[in-house]
């Protein structure tokens, strides 16, 4: 505990980086799924901390606290990485990304190269096209979710309050621009040399292994793992199992980049 500044903070150097290395604690961020929230990635951070330096925040728009006059993208989302990044001093960050988390994270190895150290996805769709676009975003329909799926707006309530039903129509939006601009393509995937592992559940039916495999021939360092008895949903997920392959590739010794 340090009771008094030190010569190094008097000088205007923080100290937390420099713990983190001296300690060999690895910083893993994770980041949460379209119409999630930070709370989403609480039962998994909770396996995670004991050995981790774990770090959960809402992306854009997304939660009770956090900024509402705003339109969702894939581009404010990954400044936003990038910015929680820069603020809070991390060194070299491993994220993992559930679903839409997982396609800021690599988009955020693209536009920043370098600043993350590895990559975990579970779960992203990767093949935006205008014709998967809309149909993703018709389940996105506020009325149509009120009348069939009375318990996910529950939820969606108490994540988002008040806000939940800008949540949706701002995340049909941004998938309709995802499928325009798609900013993950064959070859930009190319231009990312982050280590990363793409997962996805042997029951996922919204995100194809194909989609999965495709993009990982792309990438220039990337792995896939396929879940076993794994569907999309989150909260399906088994944790523990989840945690055991993120721990897994941390510790790989294919990187070498001061953090292994």
């Amino acid at each position: 505990m340090l009771l008094e500044a030190s010569p190094l903070q008097a000088f205007g150097v923080s100290l937390k980086p420099i713990l983190n290395y001296i300690c060999f604690m690895k910083s893993i961020i994770l980041l949460h799924g379209a119409l999630g929230s930070q709370e989403q990635m609480l039962p998994l951070s909770k396996i995670l901390f004991k050995e981790y330096d774990i770090h959960v925040f809402d992306l854009l728009g997304h939660g009770k606290k956090s900024k509402k006059n705003c339109e969702f993208s894939i581009k404010e989302m990954t400044n936003g990485l990038d910015e929680y990044i820069t603020v809070n001093e991390i060194i070299n960050p491993i994220v993992f990304g559930y679903s839409m988390g997982g396609y800021v994270a690599l988009n955020h190895a693209l536009q920043f190269p370098g600043k993350i150290f590895k990559i975990i996805t579970l779960a992203t769709k990767f093949d935006w096209s205008d014709e998967s676009a809309e149909r993703e975003s018709k389940q996105l329909d506020v009325e149509i979710m009120k009348f069939k799926i009375p318990d996910f707006v529950n939820v969606l309530k108490q994540r988002h309050g008040d806000d939940w039903e800008n949540v949706v129509l701002k995340t049909a939006r941004m998938i309709m621009e995802l499928g325009k601009t798609k900013p993950l393509n064959d070859q930009s995937l190319l231009r990312i040399h982050t280590d990363t592992l793409l997962c996805i559940g042997d029951k996922d039916k919204m995100v194809s292994l194909a989609e999965t495999e495709n993009t990982a021939k792309f990438l220039l360092n990337a792995n896939l793992k396929i879940l076993i008895d794994t569907s999309h949903p989150f909260e399906r997920v088994d944790y523990e199992k989840l945690a055991e392959v993120i721990k897994e590739f941390i510790d790989s010794s294919k990187s070498s980049r001061g953090q292994d």
